[in-house]
């Protein structure tokens, strides 16, 4: 007769493909962990060691107290804030004292409206917003590069924190305006948003190269 079949071996591997491929299809459709707080938060990173302030200044001595409790940058908290208002753009933000908290405050040009955004400067949780009828989009249009970019490339030229900038039209020429804690002294830098070139720096309190120089002459 007919030779009889030996047991079936298949059985063990379709099971175990099929345990993998349930675990799989787990693992794609479970939705991702968020970050505490605001969906938009930064990034949360440590700033390098504190350095000890050669400037007793008023200003240093409020910055210094202010970065302590900070645990992301400037420009994170501009590209956060952009997050929260669905675009626009950002053209005043700085690191401040609110109510006891400290926070990034961050202004955000859209259509003809002005929208606040307070990010919690260690959370990065959005603990404020509000819509003012300050219309500055023709000042937002004067600027062709971001915010955030035009901070980091001063940064490139005066290395240290930003700790505020501002966006200005002077004489008919785009500006950035930025305040920077530079080893352990707070410097001002304005900078052409257009060409990224550097204006003016100075220590707070004192004149600024290009002026020092023109004095020389």
């Amino acid at each position: 007769g007919r030779p009889r079949r030996g047991p079936a071996v298949w059985w063990p591997v379709a099971a175990a493909a099929g345990i993998f491929f349930a675990v799989v299809a787990i693992l794609l459709v479970r939705p991702a962990p968020q970050e505490t707080g605001s969906l938009s938060a930064p990034r949360i990173r440590t700033f390098p060691p504190e350095e000890k302030l050669v400037d007793p200044s008023p200003e240093a001595l409020k910055y210094a107290a202010l970065l302590k409790a900070a645990r992301f940058t400037l420009a994170d908290a501009i590209r956060s804030a952009l997050l929260e208002t669905g675009g626009g753009a950002a053209i005043d933000a700085g690191l401040e004292d609110e109510d006891g908290k400290v926070v990034y405050s961050v202004d955000v040009a859209k259509d003809d409206k002005t929208v606040e955004i307070a990010l919690d400067a260690k959370t990065g949780m959005v603990v404020e917003r509000k819509t003012e009828d300050d219309d500055h989009s023709r000042l937002a249009k004067a600027f062709k590069t971001p915010l955030a970019d035009l901070i980091e490339n001063a940064l490139r030229a005066v290395p240290g924190t930003a700790v505020a900038a501002e966006l200005e039209i002077e004489k008919g020429r785009a500006e950035l305006h930025v305040t920077i804690v530079s080893e352990g002294r707070v410097r001002w830098v304005a900078l052409d948003a257009s060409t990224g070139a550097i204006l003016k720096e100075q220590e707070a309190g004192k004149k600024s190269r290009k002026e020092d120089g023109e004095e020389k002459r």
